[in-house]
């Protein structure tokens, strides 16, 4: 399960009889996105989505960085009409208000949630990551606070339809 860098591992923990296994995906997997593509490609950053995306569905994710909110609206530019994205962009920012940690989400709701794990092929994990390079939160200078303004590359004016994504969560 590597892609951001060479050096990079992963975990997958089976946990005791009952209990939810555990993802711990470094700096591939992150709450609705996914890692810079440093030393891999993207193709193996595509087949790396679809490993994870063959865990139980109730598998704890567990990524390296707390980019929960950006990467939620970067998904829901991809995605405008998806509510359950909407939805879950209002609970990290009022998690995140709170000083509560985002992490972890659940394969189910990466399948469902994370534009790269819904990618078709490789070519659109690719296109992804390359919008997800260029897109930019404002933040307030005074308060270094999040505003509601996202400046975004969309110049090739695509959509979840017409952008590779799946709509069903599956790869």
């Amino acid at each position: 399960m590597l892609c951001n860098m060479h050096t990079r591992i992963g975990f997958f923990v089976t946990g005791n009889h009952g209990e939810s296994p555990a993802l711990f995906s470094g700096d591939t997997l992150f709450v609705s996105g996914c890692g810079k593509i440093f030393e891999g490609t993207g193709q193996q950053m595509y087949d790396n989505m679809a490993i994870m995306a063959a865990l139980p569905h109730p598998t704890r994710v567990y990524c390296g960085h707390e980019y929960t909110v950006t990467n939620l609206k970067f998904a829901l530019n991809e995605d405008p009409s998806n509510f359950d994205l909407a939805e879950k962009l209002q609970w990290a920012h009022k998690n995140r208000l709170n000083s509560h940690p985002t992490v972890p989400s659940t394969i189910e709701e990466e399948r469902r949630l994370n534009p790269f794990m819904r990618a078709t092929n490789a070519t659109a994990t690719i296109a992804l990551r390359a919008r997800r390079d260029r897109f930019k939160v404002k933040t307030s200078r005074s308060s270094g606070s999040i505003s509601s303004t996202e400046v975004s590359d969309r110049s090739s004016g695509t959509n979840s339809a017409s952008s590779g994504i799946s709509s069903n969560g599956s790869h």
